[in-house]
């Protein structure tokens, strides 16, 4: 937020300053660094934690306005699929100690927003703010291959899925079961919606051919299932992850429109101009 200081922690001290002015660098492994931190406020937490009383006290009721106001788009019913009911059903799926992997772009923007961890560690994992997209199924692999026991979900929009999808292959081969949900926009989706924003419906290289990723996945040996009605989206997800075996490729039909692309504002009516950050 405005104002809010910043403490960079980084054990890459090249990193520092390179996207912001930190107020603090601190050059080390970052769990070592808490431990140092903890040590070094040892006998103040309980003041401190104190001082914060009244906004913990805020976050559960602007929790729960936050839940009303997003409940159309949560269990909406439209077809094509609204993002966010795909992202609230893996909510309500998702084992705790799963592992939701979100590829760069649309597929963490959304989940970003939506999606909540259940448990402490790393059950969500992305790459927000690299802008490299087709992280998502590499990204699942070697969440699979580090948590083998754990359900492995990665979100990805098909412009990152198109750039990977040959690790299905690798996923065959090193004998992991990623689940592999597919944005499908026929789009880079968050280049489109941005430039609809700004260009007033005008777009550069922003289309993509509209693929069916499930008949793909099946042709490379893998399990594939194509969604264009939300209702189905609970049942396939959850037999999904009951019947690991190998990689499964979810392909799930969204909004074409680029005006309801973007969670957080409707680009039919923001205004957007040069240098504006909207997500």
């Amino acid at each position: 937020s405005h104002g809010a200081r910043i403490i960079h922690v980084d054990i890459m001290a090249e990193e520092f300053g390179r996207t912001a002015a930190p107020d603090l660098c601190l050059w080390g492994d970052a769990r070592e660094t808490l431990n140092d931190l903890l040590d070094a406020l040892h006998g103040r937490t309980q003041t401190l934690f104190a001082g914060r009383m009244d906004y913990v006290a805020e976050i559960a009721p602007r929790l729960s306005e936050w839940r009303r106001g997003a409940d159309a788009r949560l269990t909406s019913r439209d077809r094509p699929i609204n993002v966010a009911r795909l992202v609230h059903e893996l909510n309500e799926i998702m084992p705790e100690d799963g592992v939701l992997v979100a590829d760069a772009g649309f597929a963490a923007h959304w989940t970003g927003l939506i999606y909540d961890t259940k448990t402490a560690g790393r059950g969500y994992v992305t790459d927000r703010g690299l802008a490299s997209i087709g992280y998502g199924l590499p990204g699942a692999i070697g969440a699979s291959l580090g948590a083998p026991d754990k359900v492995v979900v990665a979100v990805t929009g098909d412009g990152g899925f198109n750039m990977t999808l040959g690790d299905l292959e690798t996923a065959r081969r090193v004998g992991c079961d990623p689940i592999v949900v597919v944005i499908n926009n026929a789009a880079s989706g968050y280049i489109k919606a941005l430039q609809h924003a700004m260009y007033e419906g005008h777009y550069q290289s922003s289309d993509l051919t509209d693929m069916n990723y499930a008949k793909i996945a099946e042709a490379m040996g893998c399990r594939g299932v194509r969604i264009e009605d939300p209702e189905d989206l609970n049942a396939t997800i959850k037999n999904a992850i009951r019947e690991r075996s190998g990689p499964t490729v979810i392909d799930v039909v969204v909004t074409r429109d680029p005006a309801g692309m973007l969670p957080a504002v409707d680009s039919r009516t923001v205004k957007i101009k040069k240098g504006d950050r909207i997500a």
